[in-house]
């Protein structure tokens, strides 16, 4: 999917630009910035969806499918604040609600498991290791 798809829908849901209408340049740049921000912050907090930085809005996002409808509301959840947009309840809503299933999906798909040598111990802050309990 284009990146500049993703961006029109959230500026959509925002009623920045009407159902038949293209966002302006200066807009789609806008989105654009802050998706690559949404993103990279998603990915730095474990979300892997292998994301890469977008430079042009009509780039190919290499985002599951399944990833769209979080990020989209999200992206719209982050431009309200450029937009000066109070966002309604039930679109916040699906923002937070769509960002939950991802991290399950995430987390399914890449399930933590705890070392049996890691059982019973605590990190040290001194020497910055995990180790054995020494109380």
């Amino acid at each position: 999917m284009q990146a500049i798809k993703l961006i029109t829908r959230s500026l959509r849901l925002l009623r920045v630009v009407d159902a038949n209408e293209a966002p302006e340049a200066e807009d789609a740049e806008t989105a654009l910035e802050a998706l690559n921000q949404l993103m990279v912050r998603w990915e730095a907090d474990g979300v892997a969806l292998g994301w890469s930085e977008l430079t042009d809005v009509s780039q190919e996002m290499t985002v599951p499918f399944e990833s769209i409808r979080a990020i989209t509301y999200n992206l719209a959840s982050e431009l309200r604040l450029e937009y000066g947009i109070a966002i309604d309840g039930k679109m916040e809503q699906v923002a937070n609600q769509s960002y939950k299933v991802l991290l399950r999906d995430v987390l399914a798909a890449n399930p933590l498991s705890l070392s049996v040598s890691m059982r019973g111990g605590m990190w040290d802050i001194y020497t910055d290791t995990f180790g054995p309990r020494r109380y």
